[in-house]
């Protein structure tokens, strides 16, 4: 169900932003076996283990003293929970209370990862002996099933390619085998991602000649895998297409597991905001033209997650400067700001370089 969901989502919404929502970082869903009392306890500290996850980002985020000590003290958090069954098993559904986990992270100066995440589009290229094949969003493999679940675990918006006509006739198994960036990023255009993920799995090519030279000599031996894989945080800066990382193991589902973390840890530095960051940061928005207009800003700026408050400090003409106390630093606000794209920062790259000018926006809505 979720891979032809995601299917019409690629279809139908394309041209969107990079950006997505997510809606449901707060809401888990944990298998159960029956509704007694000791098992629902069970579901629901296990249900508010999965919402700290996805909010906090980072799998490290369990083992500290305020998450595991509000873990027993689950109640406090909970708003609501039901039963619900799908494909014949049955689920416990809980809802957290958003303010009051969020409230648990600023006082224990956790980051947050805030709701809205960049989209990642994964190029996964499989290898099974001499045959390689790349794994597309409307194949029922392993792979994909694994990742779909990924991302409702993490809160990671994740996307995988159609590898229709289209796909076929820019990038090849070969260019994704070979991490070359230039078809790979044409190709991903059509998809709107902020993160492009290239990932390969192997039971032959990216293994060491002596263990080739083990599995021909015992064929009935379970070959050993290599999983890679490399990311492109910004798809218009090929020259960051060199973070990654190399796993090794007998259990491809276990290998990309720990790949997948990993790459949610990778992508959540640059968008988390960490509440132990508090300064001020100024900016102008230079096209204020209506109290209509000034009320959106206004409005945008304070539901933003990095941003604690929002104060106007300077009106002149149509110019508006504005003081935010962030919750973060600098960089995350704006690659939050860079994600929402109605906020867009005007850059002059023939001008020279003031040191500590306030940076100039334009509402874009």
């Amino acid at each position: 169900m979720i891979r032809y969901l995601l299917l019409f989502f690629l279809l139908n919404y394309s041209a969107l932003s990079a950006a997505i929502e997510v809606t449901d970082l707060y809401v888990a869903k944990i298998e159960v076996s029956s509704q007694n009392n000791k098992e629902r306890i069970q579901a629901l500290k296990a249900a508010l283990t999965s919402v700290f996850l996805k909010v906090g980002g980072q799998k490290e985020v369990l083992s500290l003293t305020e998450i595991r000590s509000a873990l027993t003290r689950y109640n406090q958090y909970l708003s609501k929970y039901h039963y619900a069954k799908n494909a014949g098993k049955n689920y416990l559904v809980a809802t957290f209370d958003e303010v009051k986990v969020n409230q648990l992270f600023i006082n224990a100066n956790i980051p947050i990862w805030g709701s809205l995440r960049p989209q990642v589009l994964f190029w996964v290229v499989n290898e099974d002996g001499l045959s390689r094949e790349i794994v597309s969003g409307s194949s029922n493999s392993d792979i994909g099933q694994q990742l779909f679940e990924f991302s409702e675990q993490r809160g990671l918006p994740i996307l995988m390619p159609l590898m229709d006509l289209t796909d076929a006739s820019i990038v090849s198994i070969s260019d994704v085998w070979g991490r070359f960036p230039q078809p790979i990023i044409q190709a991903s255009n059509r998809y709107s991602a902020e993160t492009i993920i290239a990932i390969r799995v192997s039971n032959r090519s990216l293994l060491s000649e002596q263990e080739l030279q083990t599995l021909e000599s015992c064929p009935l031996c379970r070959p050993s895998l290599v999983l890679d894989w490399h990311l492109i945080s910004d798809v218009n800066n090929v020259a960051r297409f060199n973070i990654g990382k190399s796993y090794q193991g007998l259990d491809k589902l276990a290998l990309l597991k720990e790949a997948l973390s990993d790459i949610t840890d990778e992508i959540y530095k640059n968008y988390a905001f960490s509440s132990d960051e508090n300064n001020d940061y100024i900016i102008d928005i230079a096209n204020v033209s209506s109290l209509s207009i000034y009320s959106e800003v206004t409005n945008f700026l304070t539901q933003l997650s990095a941003v604690q408050s929002v104060q106007l400090i300077n009106a002149q003409g149509e110019n508006r400067r504005f003081k935010l106390k962030l919750i973060g630093s600098k960089q995350a606000l704006l690659s939050s700001l860079k994600l929402n794209q109605l906020l867009k920062q005007e850059y002059d790259p023939l001008a020279p370089v003031v040191e500590n000018a306030v940076p100039v926006f334009y509402w874009s809505k």
